[in-house]
């Protein structure tokens, strides 16, 4: 294969590992946080039933608190407050144990024998959430801001929701309404920033990282945040600042090993990469987006072999993800393995039929192999899904080419003067 073309199918599939929401969502704290109905008149219970459904007490495990509730709930004469208090409690244990069916059950209980208490409501879309039903969490939230309007936490509750449902708008709206009843709230400037990161607004993200850092100096949620938003900002060096300090505060964090790695490779300083990518893997050898980002890594510095090392477990542990066969048949076609490669492109189309880049490479290893006719669906198909592919466009020239079409030729190579001129060697001078 000649350097020019090994050179232009060196296109690496771009994937975000960027700063995870439930990580910024967990550091804040308030989102996560059901809340515990006060003790009613005790309808008869006996005190040590009380004191464990309500969890008075740090030694209350999980199961005693359930099983002091369930004394309660079997009481006679026990009133609606007892009752609903007590199932809410036992919601929440259930929540805790991840036993959202059972936790939903409690709290339908709680809301039917007293629907006008917002916490019920605001607990039942807690787990609902948590159960992968934001669009019924964003229906109690609503009725429990009617019962309350002034509920800051139920606001950013809400947000999160709508974000969960990609209603970005809609969350921004909660969360600015969060901050306005509660401007002292760290979680809140968050969320919002994190919302505006993932919209693109890293102006009024940096902004609201910076408020959250005012009231928390120390949340790496927050510092990593703004990381991210400079990186989004093209802002190299303040995004390798942050995330060197928030590493400073947590430095067994692996994510945010993979996400400085990120950075440091897209600036150019592939080795230093690798060597974040590397750290996270000593710690975590499951962590599957440094093992990823670390074989891009090898293959931009020609370590093919290292490259395919890595992409061989991410094969094995993640045999649906089409990138990992990919990227695997490009270490095989650099190593000039051309049965292998052509079985892991196959094996990632079939993962995934119209992977653009997939059938690039797989084009180019019919082109080496002396076979420019059956390349030419698979450009012609790349093409087809990916418009701005430019290598796609040089592959094509050179099997249109081969195959005596001059015309069809020049218009692809005048296509990746448009698209990617640094693709096309300049002309040599005598």
């Amino acid at each position: 294969m000649s350097r020019k073309r090994a050179r232009s199918i060196a296109v690496i599939l771009s994937l975000t590992f960027g700063w995870s929401s439930a990580a910024c969502i967990a550091v804040g704290g308030s989102a996560l946080a059901a809340v515990a109905a006060p003790p009613p008149p005790n309808g008869g219970a006996p005190p040590a039933a009380l004191a464990a459904c309500n969890g008075s007490q740090p030694a209350y495990s999980l199961d005693q608190q359930i099983a002091g509730c369930n004394a309660i709930v079997a009481l006679p004469d026990a009133g609606l407050p007892l009752l609903a208090a007590a199932y809410n409690n036992r919601g929440m244990a259930f929540a805790a144990k991840h036993e959202l069916a059972k936790a939903i059950a409690d709290y339908d209980q709680a809301i039917r024998l007293q629907p006008g208490v917002p916490r019920y409501w605001s607990n039942r879309a807690l787990a609902r959430r948590a159960d992968g039903r934001p669009d019924l969490a964003v229906a109690d939230l609503t009725e429990a801001l009617r019962l309350d309007p002034t509920a800051a936490n139920v606001f950013d509750n809400r947000g999160l929701a709508f974000e969960a449902l990609g209603q970005r708008d809609k969350a921004m709206l909660d969360f600015g309404q969060a901050i306005a009843l509660k401007p002292d709230r760290a979680a809140y400037y968050l969320n919002r920033g994190r919302v505006e990161t993932a919209g693109g607004g890293y102006a009024g993200a940096i902004a609201d990282f910076n408020q959250a850092l005012k009231l928390e100096p120390a949340s790496v949620a927050a510092i990593a945040g703004r990381a991210q938003a400079y990186q989004g900002q093209g802002d190299t060096a303040r995004a390798l600042a942050d995330y060197d300090r928030a590493i400073q505060l947590a430095p067994n964090d692996t994510v945010l090993l993979v996400n400085r790695g990120a950075v440091k490779a897209a600036g150019g300083q592939v080795p230093a990469a690798v060597d974040d990518y590397s750290a996270a893997l000593k710690r975590d050898p499951g962590n599957t987006a440094a093992r990823f980002n670390r074989g891009l890594a090898y293959l931009t510095l020609a370590k093919a072999d290292l490259a395919l090392a890595d992409f061989d477990v991410l094969a094995g542990v993640q045999p649906t993800f089409a990138p990992a066969f990919y990227n695997r048949g490009r270490a095989h076609l650099a190593l000039g393995d051309h049965a292998a490669a052509r079985k892991d492109f196959d094996e990632a189309l079939r993962i995934h039929p119209d992977y653009a880049l997939a059938l690039d490479a797989r084009g180019v290893e019919k082109l080496a192999m002396g076979a420019p006719a059956e390349a030419l669906p698979d450009f012609d198909r790349a093409i087809q899904l990916a418009p701005d592919l430019a290598p796609a466009y040089l592959h094509r020239a050179e099997a249109r080419k081969a195959n005596g079409d001059s015309a069809g030729a020049d218009a692809d190579h005048a296509a990746v003067l448009r698209l990617d001129p640094s693709l096309v060697a300049p002309p040599a001078h005598p």
